[in-house]
């Protein structure tokens, strides 16, 4: 927040720190925002997003004993594990299907502090650099704390299994006291060996006005901080209101995420989950689609990323979706469509061609069957298609061979001939 009575004046900033034109080329955003006079003022709560915090193993089951206590999820050790035995690393990763929860023998918690967020894997960078520029504005880990959370669980189970609401409510409201709390005296460390615990002996500190909390959630973390929200006021209706300054929405999923749906379908992930080096290994070949498909069904977070709202958010195949572009119009393309199937016949060829018309573009309900209707007078076209054309293939196989039979016999003839002509030269000679 600008301070007036740090801020520098015109005369001292031009002598004492770069201009904000100048900061603007050689200093990071923190740095500029420190410049111009920011200063710490709302501690800052950060609750990371789906896949980008790190998930610490704790217990395991024989083939994964080396790594425990150490991160599975979110560094080079989950490369490591993973290569090494994929089979393995994947049954550690899936949750119970029935419960949700861990299944037997394993334990797997979130990670904890900042370098739980900071980067994914070497060179894949997430929430360093944010980090760094409220570092540089002078927040440190007194006013700022990152709540991780195991993004693999439905949200009602993070309570559950972890308490990870009652915790962050606990976090949030020790930010708020510490915040609101304004020091009197002198430099704090001078009276280092004093007790401030007991009543009566913390006179050097004053209550000011409550300074409130920032929220700052990424991507599937705005969901869980919804529900957060929801809880904590379920407790105590002005919660939120007391403790609560803003929340800051990074891309989040509020409505879902469309590919959450191919994703539980078919394990397709080529969209969302491009990390990098190890892309080809987690997304590729190395990783079946339906082993893929199997772990994110048993993850109840990936249900609860599913689009919500209906046609009125998301459009459908009939009415288009209010993105559509007037190039996807004119093309008669639209989002509206989050999945399309079409029929494959493995046993023809491991790559056949796509057909034009998804079975899903027909719509849903009765329009779904008439489009099925539809779809199957195509099938019967183009069935008829092939036919003639293979009739005329074999026509033109039988013309071929016809041919080829008749210069043959021609051949043959004409061999004929020529040898009864020598025979009647010789006739002749010997008359």
């Amino acid at each position: 927040s600008p301070s007036p009575s740090s801020s520098p004046s015109p005369s001292s900033s031009s002598s004492s720190s770069p201009s904000p034109s100048t900061a603007c080329v050689s200093l990071r955003p923190g740095q500029i925002m420190r410049a111009r006079g920011r200063r710490p003022k709302h501690p800052v709560v950060i609750v990371p997003g789906f896949v980008t915090s790190g998930l610490d193993l704790w217990e395991s089951r024989p083939c994964a004993r080396r790594f425990v206590r150490r991160r599975i999820w979110g560094s080079m050790g989950m490369v490591q594990a993973f290569v090494r035995n994929p089979t393995c690393y994947l049954e550690h990763m899936s949750l119970d299907p029935k419960t949700g929860l861990d299944p037997e023998g394993v334990r797997i918690r979130a990670g904890q502090g900042f370098d739980s967020i900071d980067d994914f894997v070497q060179g894949y960078w997430v929430w360093s650099k944010f980090v760094d520029a409220f570092a540089d504005v002078g927040y440190d880990s007194n006013n700022m704390v990152v709540m991780p959370y195991d993004w693999r669980l439905a949200i009602p189970l993070m309570e559950l299994r972890d308490q990870y609401f009652s915790r962050l409510k606990a976090t949030i409201e020790l930010q708020v006291r510490s915040a609101s709390s304004v020091w009197n005296g002198p430099d704090p460390g001078h009276h280092r060996d004093r007790d401030f615990s007991s009543s009566g002996d913390s006179g050097n500190f004053s209550s000011s006005a409550s300074i409130r909390a920032v929220l700052v959630c990424h991507s599937f973390g705005e969901n869980v901080v919804r529900s957060f929200l929801t809880w904590a006021d379920s407790i105590d209706s002005n919660w939120t209101e007391l403790h609560i300054e803003s929340v800051v929405n990074l891309a989040g999923v509020t409505l879902g995420v469309p590919k959450a749906v191919s994703a539980l379908i078919s394990g397709e992930t080529w969209d969302t989950a491009q990390l990098g080096m190890i892309s080809s290994v987690m997304t590729g070949s190395f990783l079946p689609k339906e082993t893929r498909t199997r772990v994110f069904r048993s993850w109840g977070s990936s249900m609860e990323m599913l689009p919500i709202g209906g046609k009125r958010v998301w459009g459908d195949a009939v009415t288009g979706a209010p993105d559509d572009t007037d190039d996807m119009r004119r093309a008669n393309r639209t989002f509206g469509v989050m999945a399309s199937v079409w029929p494959f016949d493995w046993r023809k060829s491991v790559r056949q061609e796509r057909l034009g018309d998804s079975l899903l573009h027909q719509g849903w309900g009765s329009d779904g069957d008439r489009g099925g209707e539809k779809e199957g007078e195509k099938e019967k076209e183009r069935e008829g298609k092939k036919g003639v054309i293979e009739e005329a293939l074999a026509a033109r196989k039988g013309l071929s061979r016809k041919s080829d039979l008749l210069k043959e016999n021609a051949n043959i003839d004409l061999v004929k001939s020529r040898d009864k002509e020598a025979e009647n030269e010789n006739e002749n000679e010997n008359e």
